[in-house]
């Protein structure tokens, strides 16, 4: 059967998909593209029989909508098995018939993606996507809820139903008794069982399954596990047969390139030998094809890079010399203590660590320790090469001491140039972020959110209170008042370059500079969304009130910090409850926050060894001293609380905020708390770029245990 077929019986046509879904092979695969036009030119009712072990999710939701789409009626008919997205494309008919013995499969979509971190986040994120927009296509009048269905495309699980499981579901309207499994055996003959990765072939068990006869033991509908078994057993063989004959195509496209493979990097002839072995579809006659026309038009005079970088040529450079400095590549350094090395020799010059002993590369400029750096790799030439060319080769990120481990930076690896530096200018954003005077920390709860969607955070929750159990009695269901707030993480960065020049004039006192200041940057913008809480009073999910506000109770009488406003706010403080409002939540303040405006009345209220009191004694009010109440108050005094013409005098008072009751988290994308750094080869410039990121979502999480006082 050439991909699909339209028949026509009895004044209705005929669609039959029995193959995999979308391009994965010229003769067996079923292509959106053709059968949503063959459908465009066909009236009155269709019937559609599917036997499929599924393939690509565009061109199945493309077969799904142009049955929807279709003017006459549409009869689905599983006839052997609908997996993956071949079940989906069974939805689309007016009315669902599944032969008695046949399998229904739905899973989560699933792919392949090559990258880095943000890479792999962003196709889980796509695949999410991919499978919310299927979740409609299951749900029909009489079958699962959304609920369930999501869950059958999200855990990750293949979930199989039988036909009688199908119905009872509503995800089919009938059962028919039409077909044994040899049936459904001998329709896989049709289709090869191609797997999105490598070419799969029938092995001889598959085979022996598909060439079952007929005995006419077989009665009625086999028991469910037994049709499972027998299914799962001839897609695992599938994929077993696959596995071998995409090992044995690997091992011969080995072979053919095993006379000129020198394990180098460099040789083009390398990069020709990784595609083949990468191109499931690259047989061994292609392989051959692409080695044969690179040897046509290879040079047999030496490689050398005066054309890349203008170094003088040697005589004595082989055939197979590096592209770069005008030598050959004799032996790539493995030896992990030379890359060590330059790693301190950098942070030394950046001021991170003491000199290292014995280290060779201490002290030298950077354009020096560029010239060692390429010597370190094996490269000849280097000594007459001019500094800017050896500084333009040991840019490129494919000169790198082979150091056996890679990294995610980007382009590069450990084993490069710029990614040494990256790796120094990385620990410096690190430990000047870790050292920078930020209050924020102060006030915030630090927490961890896994990705970028809106995550809920639970504020508080309080049972009441527990009642007598007589002896031989019941225990009563309490009440627990639960309230949710939400939090969102967003991203920031910037990016900033390292040129060639700046290496030339060994300046790494401006990249510790721009270190230092991404570092500050990423901690700014932390404290800004912070403090933005304290001066732009947002609105709680709890309650849809603001967090301080009147029926919050936690608004003090105007006035500067003095003993009668810090014991009223502190008496606003405990006298806080639970949302129930049935359990007063003894909470404490630890924390008194001020504006610069009040910096000195902060500080001598809570430094101060005794104090002066107004005590009321019925008759006249008496002033007495006492030892400091508030010596337990921890003052954080922020420039930001002074609004942007530095007058605003309102200040707080605060309980600690790893307490039970925190007021605001910070919470950090993969408990990813210090900035990360990714390099890539100068695009916009001829060096190398910096992309410093930070992600991370604020939010309050309740108005108990914070007390705001307006101040003048």
């Amino acid at each position: 059967m050439n991909r699909y077929e339209i028949l026509s019986k009895g004044g209705r046509a005929e669609l039959q998909i029995y193959g995999d879904i979308g391009g994965w092979d010229d003769e067996q695969s079923i292509e959106a593209k053709e059968v949503v036009e063959t459908l465009g030119n066909m009236q009155g009712p269709v019937d559609v029989r599917i036997n499929s072990f599924g393939g690509s999710v565009a061109d199945g939701v493309a077969i799904y909508n142009a049955l929807r789409r279709h003017d006459g009626e549409v009869t689905t008919h599983i006839d052997g098995v609908a997996y993956s997205i071949a079940s989906l494309i069974s939805m689309a008919g007016n009315k669902i018939q599944m032969a008695s013995n046949a399998l229904m499969m739905i899973h989560a979509p699933w792919g392949m993606t090559v990258g880095n971190a943000p890479d792999l986040r962003e196709q889980a994120d796509i695949l999410d996507k991919y499978a919310e927009a299927q979740i409609n296509c299951y749900a029909r009048e009489g079958g699962p809820d959304k609920a369930t269905i999501r869950g059958w495309l999200m855990d990750g699980e293949d979930h199989y139903f039988s036909a009688i499981d199908a119905h009872e579901l509503g995800l089919v309207d009938d059962i028919v008794e039409s077909g044994e499994l040899t049936e459904i055996a001998a329709s896989l003959r049709k289709t090869k069982f191609q797997q999105p990765v490598a070419e799969s072939h029938v092995t001889p068990e598959v085979a022996a399954m598909a060439d079952i006869k007929d005995t006419g033991d077989q009665k009625g509908a086999p028991e469910k596990d037994d049709i499972v078994a027998k299914h799962s057993k001839t897609v695992l063989a599938a994929q077993a047969a696959g596995a071998r004959a995409e090992k044995k195509r690997r091992e011969t496209i080995e072979t053919v390139f095993a006379g000129f493979y020198t394990g180098d990097e460099l040789d083009p002839v390398t990069a020709i030998r990784e595609a083949c072995l990468d191109d499931v579809n690259c047989s061994e006659l292609d392989a051959r094809r692409e080695l044969q026309a690179y040897l046509a038009h290879k040079s047999s005079a030496p490689v050398i890079a005066r054309e890349s970088y203008g170094v003088q040529s040697e005589p004595t450079a082989p055939p197979q010399a590096s592209k770069h400095l005008g030598g050959a590549v004799g032996g790539v350094s493995s030896d992990e203590k030379v890359h060590q090395a330059f790693t301190q020799a950098v942070e030394q010059r950046m001021g991170l660590r003491e000199s290292t002993e014995g280290n060779p590369y201490t002290g030298l400029s950077l354009s020096e320790m560029s010239r060692a750096f390429a010597k370190a790799c094996g490269l000849t030439g280097v000594d007459q090469a001019s500094s800017y060319s050896v500084v333009s080769a040991v840019m490129d990120p494919s000169l790198r001491l082979n150091i056996g481990r890679g990294d995610i930076r980007a382009q590069h690896a450990t084993g490069d140039f710029p990614g040494i530096l990256a790796n120094v200018i990385d620990k410096a954003i690190r430990v000047r972020y870790e050292k920078a005077e930020e209050t924020w920390r102060a006030v915030a709860r630090v927490g961890s959110v896994n990705d970028f969607r809106q995550a809920q955070r639970p504020a508080m929750s309080a049972f009441s209170d527990l009642l007598v159990v007589p002896e031989g009695g019941e225990y009563k269901h309490g009440t627990q008042s639960d309230v949710v707030e939400f939090l969102q993480a967003e991203k920031f960065g910037r990016m900033f370059a390292i040129t060639r020049e700046a290496l030339l004039a060994d300046d790494l006192q401006a990249f510790q500079d721009t270190a230092s200041a991404m570092a500050d940057a990423a901690n700014a913008i932390v404290g800004d969304k912070v403090w933005d809480v304290y001066l732009n009073n947002p609105t709680l999910n709890q309650d849809a009130t603001p967090v301080f506000d009147a029926l919050h109770n936690n608004i003090g009488t105007a006035g500067p910090p003095s003993v009668t406003t810090f014991s009223e706010a502190r008496r606003l403080m405990r006298l806080q409850k639970d949302p129930s409002d049935t359990r007063t939540l003894n909470l404490a303040p630890t924390l008194v926050i001020s504006s610069p405006g009040w910096e000195t009345e902060v500080l001598t209220l809570v430094t101060a060894q005794n104090l002066d009191y107004d005590i009321n004694t019925g008759n006249e009010i008496v002033q007495k001293q006492a030892t400091n109440q508030f010596s337990v108050l921890s003052p954080v005094i922020e420039n930001r609380l002074a609004g942007a013409t530095g007058t605003e005098t309102h200040w707080f008072m605060q309980a600690a905020p790893g307490g039970s009751v925190p007021f605001i988290e910070v919470a950090f994308v993969r408990g990813q708390e210090t900035p990360s750094v990714e390099t890539r080869e100068g695009w916009n410039v001829d060096g190398i770029e910096y992309k410093v990121r930070q992600e991370f979502g604020v939010a309050p999480l309740a108005y108990q245990p914070v007390v705001y006082n307006a101040g003048a």
